[in-house]
């Protein structure tokens, strides 16, 4: 089935492939799911209901590689989280009960966290046969169509909702009138791929029309996808004049690789197009290295920004170059694409290089004030080393090369099949 998430066969390709260095920030992420069903410290030192799904998916990913049973367990922990608390904490922050008087969780009603959230739980559901799980994740995602708050005519999701004393959802405050690209995308392809698994048809549509219509459509003819835009600038060329936000446009080029699964998307040319548009874009970004050095620079990568009326938390460099391995990974396996195949590697080999933490790949929290930059936090995990354990299930790993490393790009079978993974240099 295109898209589904397996249990597949793996070979290691030895001691410095992705895999085993993998492994240690796994681990710790998995320790922390059974321990208190989300990741602590959380991701910006504020938890949310993304602390659980998001660490959910990729030990889900990690166990489909693996077949590691504590990982498997981990994810099933996060689902307890998910199924407690995703109507008690919707929007609000309630107690939680698992760590004790003063501590809290929210399920934040934004676009992007709501996406994430319903993708880790798919992700679960798919390697534990879990129906129901399936049915509570299209239950989340069914909200925002039942709620009425898509615009037809300007093919456009909200990025964020609030709700009203009589439980109506509206466009949330933070949000009003400004509409953020990567919230939406989010919001929209996991809206497809479970439409996709359930064959709800109305979770495609309203998915495909956001996408083709709105989404790609509002990509600049350089390839950079602007953060935002709003009523007043439906291009938001007034805040990319003052501040090209680059790692939100990766990030929304990284969300729409997942579309590449299907032949659906595959055959779809504006997709493909506006993704080859993106590639260029993002390539002209990165170091020799590998590094992807986009707006903003290292100066800015722990703090702040305010461009316009709103302020932006930029992603580190880390992030950056992890979403970006991860999407050209989907390029190259899906599209054949040779270039592609490059940048992820490279990405890859400067991530391995890299390690801002002890731990191989983990960087720490990217938000100023949180106090938790140089430990593993959620916002570490989730946000770039999450991404390179979905990179390896993809088929990126990495081979001893002398004293250095090289990409290795390998073709692998779902475990029930019995065929043995084989590896090529490409």
């Amino acid at each position: 089935m295109d898209g589904r998430i397996e249990r597949i066969n793996w070979k290691s390709l030895g001691v410095l492939d992705l895999i085993p260095q993998l492994d240690q920030g796994q681990n710790w992420a998995a320790d922390s799911l059974l321990k208190c069903g989300t990741l602590e410290p959380p991701n910006g030192g504020s938890r949310s209901m993304r602390d659980a799904c998001m660490p959910a998916e990729g030990c889900a990913y990690y166990h489909a590689m693996t077949g590691d049973s504590k990982n498997l367990q981990a994810a099933c922990r996060a689902v307890e989280t998910f199924r407690k608390y995703r109507h008690i904490a919707r929007i609000k922050e309630a107690p939680y009960e698992e760590l004790g008087p003063g501590q809290t969780i929210v399920c934040e009603m934004g676009g992007i966290h709501v996406g994430r959230n319903t993708r880790g739980m798919r992700a679960v559901a798919h390697l534990t046969g879990d129906e129901q799980l399936m049915r509570e994740v299209e239950e989340e995602l069914m909200w925002w169509i039942d709620s009425d708050v898509y615009n037809h005519q300007l093919h456009q999701f909200p990025s964020s909702v609030d709700m009203t004393s009589d439980g109506k959802a509206v466009q949330s405050e933070m949000h009003r009138g400004h509409y953020v690209l990567n919230m939406t995308g989010s919001l929209a392809v996991a809206m497809w791929l479970v439409g996709s698994d359930l064959g709800n048809q109305r979770l495609c549509e309203y998915a495909e029309d956001h996408i083709l219509n709105n989404i790609l459509a509002k990509q600049y003819d350089d390839g950079y996808w602007p953060y935002s835009y709003t009523d007043e600038d439906p291009t938001g060329v007034s805040l990319a004049e003052i501040l090209r936000l680059d790692n939100y446009s990766i990030l929304t080029f990284t969300l729409l690789t997942m579309l590449l699964q299907y032949p659906r998307w595959r055959e779809e040319p504006q997709l493909v197009q506006r993704l080859d548009r993106a590639g260029k874009y993002i390539r002209g970004l990165t170091c020799p290295s590998g590094v992807v050095n986009g707006q903003p620079d290292i100066e800015h990568t722990h703090g702040w920004i305010m461009a316009g009326k709103h302020w932006h938390a930029p992603k580190s460099l880390w992030h950056m170059t992890a979403d970006s391995a991860l999407g050209f990974a989907r390029i190259h396996r899906y599209l054949g694409d040779h270039d592609a195949f490059a940048q992820a590697g490279a990405n890859l080999r400067w991530l391995h290089h890299n390690s801002p933490l002890c731990i191989p790949f983990l960087p720490g929290d990217h938000k100023i004030g949180s106090g938790l930059l140089n430990v593993p936090t959620g916002g570490g995990y989730s946000h770039a080393f999450r991404e390179i354990v979905m990179t390896a299930y993809e088929g990126f790993h990495l081979r001893q090369n002398n004293h250095d490393v090289e990409p290795v790009f390998v073709i692998t079978q779902p475990l029930e099949k019995d065929q043995q993974a084989t590896a090529t240099n490409t």
